[in-house]
Formats: C-alpha cells, structure tokens, sequence
C-alpha cells in the first residue's frame, strides 16, 4: 500500500536559539524619512544556506527522540524521507493507518506538519482535511492522476 505525504514549511518550524539570533537582524524603514526599526527572527532566515540543514537536523533530533514511542515512525523516518517528501509503504490497511497516526503525532510534537497526503487506499484519505491532501483522487480503474516526488513519478 504505497503513500506519500509532504512536509511543510520545515525550516519555520525550528526556533533559532535566542543567543544566535542577534545574528539574523532585519532592518526595516516604511519610508526613507523614518528611522530604521531592527527586528530579531526567530526562525532561520528563508534562503540561509544553513536553513536546510539545521532544520533537518532539528527534525533528526525528534525522530531521535521519538524511538521509544513510534519505532515505525521512525524507521520510517530514517530510511523514507527525501528532502521533505516520505515515501513509504505497508503490508496492510490496519498498518497504513497507525503508521500515518504515529508519524503525524509525533511530528506535531516538534512542531512540524504534513501536506500533500497520497495513498493508493482511498479510506486512508478520508479523516484528513481535503486542503492536505496531494491532488483530488479518482480511485477508478480509469483515473489518470499522476503523484510525483521531486520530479519522478510514481506508480
């Protein structure tokens, strides 16, 4: 039973540490006239090159954490994921749905969220929100749908 799910906004789920933030300052003017104000972010600045990698980094650190709790989960998690796409499968429906309980529950604990649900099992789609999900799905003989990850498509 092949599935994918997307993760979204990776690196704005990652606090940067209040120490190193004086490191990442904007500053802002509304109009030439006015004085700058300085603002501090506290997530990793979009286009950082850095961002990816500390990010995913912080994603390791929970599915670390998360072992005891939801092996499968994170099995999943180490062997599944490209860039912020996981790709995995099971055996069974009953697998299917605690695997995607356990890897959304676990994630939610560090903050992080998934989109772009696909499941080659219609009921494996239906308790999620419609604006989550990849594409709508025809899941007749004839549907044409085409799922891809990083540009490849999948079967």
């Amino acid at each position: 039973m092949a599935r994918h799910a997307v993760m979204v906004k990776i690196c704005r789920q990652v606090l940067v540490h209040p120490d190193d933030r004086l490191f990442q300052i904007i500053l802002w003017r509304g109009s030439p006239d006015l004085h700058g104000t300085e603002y501090k972010l506290n997530i990793f600045i979009y286009g950082m090159s850095a961002a990816l990698y500390l990010a995913m980094r912080a994603f390791r650190q929970l599915v670390l954490d998360g072992g005891i709790r939801y092996p499968e989960a994170v099995k999943v998690l180490q062997n599944d994921i490209f860039v912020n796409y996981i790709v995995t499968g099971v055996k069974s429906l009953e697998e299917a749905f605690r695997l995607q309980s356990h890897l959304i529950s676990m994630l939610q604990h560090g903050g992080f969220h998934f989109r772009k649900w696909s499941s080659s099992h219609p009921k494996l789609l239906e308790n999620l929100q419609v604006s989550h999900l990849e594409i709508p799905h025809s899941f007749d003989e004839e549907g044409d749908a085409i799922l891809k990850v990083l540009g490849l498509e999948l079967d």
